[in-house]
């Protein structure tokens, strides 16, 4: 017996007819009628097609909640955090920037004429690369002077352009010079004891660090096929092969340079400045995988026309003296870019990233600072000299003396105080 139970509801078994297959109501109402077959056929085609769309949705439904699965579950879960900030957290906070001591700058000075670069060693021993001549000279953590080495020259122990300066876990001084694309090894008190030659050079005062036998370069790099000065971060091998170079800006902004740092765990620091207005930082962890990029805007700074063209200036008449006649045609054609440099070094300093910066409302420098999360915590107004080393809590700078007008190196003490965590 065929039953009519269209449009109502019903549980339905299989059965079959004339090897046709037809339901049989089992639990259900039971005011049915008879029907003929054709018209149980066409009852039932629509009865079906509701119930198929029913279980279509919910299959649906099922599918797409599972195919959501599998691709949070495909997402890598070692994606980086990224962090944009502009205004600090803290308007303002304490801080203290105040002069210890200086080295050098009084006419007459026989033990340092130009300082041209700084390195401070754990005990606080400073290291000074003079550029006339070129040699280095150590002072100690207060200031007096210990000894000097070096002479211009290309043998050992002699430089034609100290570049970088950096200290290797053995406690030696490694010393680049870039004109001769090699690095000399000495002692802290100045005796040589071994040198490399690099495979290809930097241009510049490139950052130099050296880390489980490998020599890390941050700096302008000449790319051999277009012969422009790209920031790049390259790695060398123990014999100063070149491996690889993980970092280049192909479009940077004119005028800048990479920069970068390792923290105590031997986590990488590298910063790149998109234009003159934005840069951004990304933290490495000993594998290489980027765990968190650090995005910093701000609106363009843009230098009085005067101060151009005081740089530029200055600039084309060093270059009168400059040791050969390419580099004389390169100065005597340089040009001062129009907006103040953002971003020019970083440093890890307790547990905080600190950057300078360029500072819109006055002359000078100022440090961002970061915490470990990437958050923009503060800026401190630093100076006028941008600060060459930042360690035991002193900012240690190659600035000029107010007084007299040479150059020096000024220590000072740096302290800030950040209220207490939002």
């Amino acid at each position: 017996m065929l039953f009519e139970t269209c449009g109502r509801e019903g549980v339905f078994s299989n059965a079959t007819i004339n090897s046709t297959t037809v339901f049989e109501v089992i639990d259900g109402p039971r005011s049915l009628s008879m029907m003929s077959c054709s018209d149980w056929i066409s009852c039932l085609r629509q009865r079906l097609s509701i119930e198929t769309l029913k279980r279509t949705i919910v299959t649906l439904c099922v599918v797409m909640g599972l195919l959501a699965t599998q691709v949070a579950l495909a997402q890598p879960s070692d994606q980086p955090t990224i962090v944009t900030n502009k205004a600090p957290l803290y308007a303002d906070i304490s801080y203290s920037y105040d002069l210890v001591f200086a080295i050098g700058g009084e006419e007459g000075d026989d033990r340092l004429k130009v300082p041209y670069l700084i390195l401070v060693d754990e005990e606080g021993s400073i290291f000074v690369a003079d550029s006339n001549p070129w040699q280095i000279l150590k002072y100690d953590a207060r200031g007096n002077f210990v000894r000097r080495f070096g002479a211009p020259g290309e043998g050992p122990g002699e430089f034609r352009m100290i570049a970088s300066m950096t200290l290797t876990s053995e406690g030696e001084l490694a010393v680049y010079d870039a004109r001769q694309s090699r690095v000399q090894y000495f002692d802290l008190d100045g005796t040589v004891l071994r040198q490399i030659r690099l495979s290809t050079g930097a241009i510049g005062i490139p950052e130099m660090f050296i880390r489980e036998g490998a020599y890390y370069f941050g700096g302008n790099f000449v790319d051999r096929k277009t012969h422009r000065r790209l920031p790049s971060v390259r790695k060398y091998d123990r014999e100063g092969t070149f491996v690889e170079a993980p970092f280049t800006n192909d479009n940077p902004p004119e005028k800048t340079s990479a920069h970068f740092s390792f923290d105590e765990q031997g986590s990488f620091y590298y910063i790149e400045p998109l234009d003159w207005f934005r840069y951004h930082v990304e933290k490495y962890d000993q594998a290489g995988t980027l765990q968190l990029v650090i995005e910093r805007e701000n609106d363009p700074i843009k230098l009085p026309k005067e101060e151009v063209e005081r740089q530029t200036a200055a600039v084309r008449a060093r270059g009168v003296n400059a040791p050969n006649p390419r580099l004389q045609a390169l100065m005597a054609n340089y040009r001062a870019p129009e907006y103040k440099k953002q971003t020019n070094r970083l440093w890890v300093h307790d547990n905080h990233l600190l950057i300078t910066t360029g500072l819109r409302d006055r002359e000078g420098y100022g440090i961002d600072i970061f915490d470990e999360a990437g958050k923009y915590l503060a800026q401190i107004p630093q100076g006028p000299s941008l600060p060459a080393v930042i360690k035991h809590d002193k900012i240690y700078q190659i600035e000029t003396d107010p007084e007299t007008g040479f150059r020096r190196v000024g220590v000072y003490a740096f302290e800030y105080e950040l209220p207490p965590s939002r």
